[in-house]
């Protein structure tokens, strides 16, 4: 197999973890298998202490050429000033950053890239994938210099974001700054060959705010690594030790499982066996329950809260539970473990702010979901009571379907979606 090559611009990359590394890391993995070699760049060392490492993915990804490049923090003024108590100007200072406090990486990786065009063999496209936003400079400077196909995948929305302000650390963004970064995502939405998102309400929000042709922008899910799961069955089955509800990920603001813990509540005052209940968060939204418990103490005993684990861990405590939690805050959200949380073939219990989203339609084609309204405590704890009589055998268990339904959603078959668009930005540029 002759290879090919392409420019994998990504700041977030193993070791660190996270579902957004997976994405990059995983379609690195998969593409190089398949003839396209990925020449990765990369943050030299997580931005802060907070970013989880895995180890184990990182193996995965061992053999590739990665350059580590270091990065100049745009912030080290601004939390300098922040030390000194000086709230009010560091943030101020931070109100003159562009884009995020990541841009100081990009001169580097601009470089690094330039480099790599010289090489023989020459990367054929350069693919960038964000958050952070900036990373696309590396791709708009690659196609306004070289012309090279560009393939720029926005992981999630960037100015219309409701978590703008998280991303950026700013309270408020200031009209000047939001002006800015208005005018960076036009520039970048119009230079790219190729515009990759991950739910399809972000697909028609890009085509509807900048008049891009449909045909250029396209929705490629985040999806589940059937590696991952070769030691566990399919579907696997129920916990029997335990009722057990489990939850991956994290929380932030309107994503957390307040309006869960009122439904397993209630459910609990009318479980006619409570201590066989458990509820479980793995990852860091387990210290959203912990600085709460004064809240939630009198549900404590059925709490087990674990920290961030590295994935390859995460299909194992699938398997010791009874059903999977998902929350979607927002009508559109599609975070990536409801992939995995299908293969697994366990029923999914869902909290969504309406129906018809497009997560509902997923798990409604896979057959193993059931979406309750986050405002209805009622029926969620009903859901609760009816997973619970499955489980003891009272009703029958939701019925898994053939592993090939879930297919199309595996990292395999993404990646082969990427390489088609691949071939399309080279055709069509070159």
């Amino acid at each position: 197999m002759t290879q090919r090559h392409f420019i994998l611009a990504a700041p977030f990359f193993p070791p660190m973890g996270s579902s957004g590394v997976q994405r990059s890391a995983k379609l690195a993995k998969y593409t190089q298998r398949a003839g396209w070699t990925p020449r990765v760049l990369t943050m030299s060392k997580p931005p802060t202490r907070q970013y989880p490492t895995d180890p184990i993915l990182g193996k995965e990804v061992a053999h590739l050429d990665v350059q580590r490049l270091p990065r100049f923090d745009l912030r080290l003024g601004s939390r300098a000033v922040h030390r000194l108590g000086m709230h009010a100007l560091a943030t101020r200072l931070e109100w003159l950053i562009p884009m995020d406090g990541f841009a100081g990486w990009t001169p580097m990786a601009i470089a690094a890239a330039e480099a790599l065009l010289r090489q023989n063999p020459r990367p054929e496209l350069i693919y960038t994938t964000s958050y952070p936003f900036s990373v696309h400079l590396v791709g708009w400077w690659l196609k306004k210099r070289h012309g090279i196909p560009w393939v720029a995948d926005f992981r999630d929305p960037w100015t219309t974001n409701e978590r703008y302000i998280e991303y950026l650390g700013l309270e408020p963004v200031t009209r000047w700054k939001l002006w800015v970064d208005r005018h960076l995502e036009t520039a970048m939405v119009q230079a790219a060959d190729v515009i990759t998102v991950v739910v399809d309400q972000h697909r028609q929000d890009l085509i509807e705010r900048f008049g891009v042709p449909p045909h250029k922008v396209h929705t490629i899910f985040n999806g589940y690594d059937e590696e991952d799961f070769s030691a566990f069955p399919y579907p696997m089955a129920p916990a029997s030790d335990m009722f057990r509800v489990t939850f991956f990920g994290r929380f932030f603001r309107k994503l957390n499982p307040g309006a869960f813990l009122d439904m397993l509540r209630l459910f609990l005052g009318r479980c006619p066996q409570p201590q066989s209940v458990r509820f479980r968060i793995v990852g860091e939204g387990s210290q959203w329950l912990r600085d709460r418990l004064d809240q939630y103490g009198d549900m404590a005993e059925h709490f087990e809260l674990m920290d961030y684990v590295p994935h390859a861990q995460v299909p194992g405590l699938m398997q010791q539970s009874s059903v999977l939690l998902i929350i979607f805050p927002r009508p559109w959200s599609i975070t990536g473990k409801i992939f995995e949380y299908m293969r697994s073939g366990l029923p999914v219990l869902g909290l969504a702010p309406c129906h018809q989203t497009q997560m509902e339609q997923m798990l409604a084609e896979v057959g193993t979901g059931t979406v309750v309204l986050s405002e209805d405590i009622e029926a969620g704890a009903a859901a609760l009571q009816t997973f619970f009589e499955a489980w003891q055998g009272q009703r029958r268990w939701p019925t898994a379907p053939s592993l090939e339904a879930v297919t199309s959603y595996s990292r395999q078959a993404q990646a082969g979606r990427f390489m088609e668009l691949f071939e399309e930005a080279v055709s069509t540029t070159s």
